[in-house]
């Protein structure tokens, strides 16, 4: 599920950028500055990522242990 959060953020972060660069009709500038793209969306993104990568490593804690219980259930039934 946090996968398809980061996935969808990513998708709506490279819309904005392509918005951002549609000239604004009132003054001929841009809609929203690439700084304040940045400002707003960056913190979210660098969280999103966080939590992935600390998702992976509890998965791999959580494998290795597996792999430690079966080894050892192994090792019992073959003695």
């Amino acid at each position: 599920m946090l996968q398809n959060v980061s996935r969808e953020m990513w998708n709506a972060l490279q819309l904005a950028r392509v918005v951002s660069h549609v000239p604004d009709k009132t003054d001929g500038g841009d809609i929203v500055s690439s700084d304040e793209l940045k400002s707003v969306l960056c913190w979210p993104l660098y969280v999103v990522a966080d939590c992935l990568l600390d998702m992976l490593v509890q998965t791999e804690h959580q494998l290795n242990d597996l792999w430690q219980v079966l080894y050892t259930v192994s090792v019992v039934f073959c003695i």
